[in-house]
């Protein structure tokens, strides 16, 4: 699935997540999981010289290790994750 795969899948949960008929909460383990791609991957980007995704990898590993789950801060994961994806995608 690979690293950015592993950061849509958490946003895709959090989305469901906030679905009112739906049980807040995605399991610790998989927010763990998606904050350490995000890291990896701001590491990464950035040792190749792509500061810009470098930049968005960090601000989503930031927004992981806050984990408010409130709807503003699932909209603001989703919307880096869905940044970086592009981002991935045209490099």
């Amino acid at each position: 699935m690979g690293r950015v795969g592993v950061l849509v899948r958490v946003a895709e949960s959090l989305r469901e997540s906030a679905a009112p008929e739906v049980t807040p909460g995605v399991a610790p383990e998989m927010t763990s999981e998606a904050k350490d791609e995000a890291h990896r991957l701001a590491g990464s980007l950035g040792s190749f010289g792509f500061d810009e995704g470098s930049g968005i990898a960090a601000e989503i590993e930031e927004l992981l290790s806050q984990a408010i789950g409130d709807p503003e801060w699932i909209d603001r994961v989703e919307t880096k994750v869905m940044a970086l994806k592009a981002y991935m995608e045209t490099r």
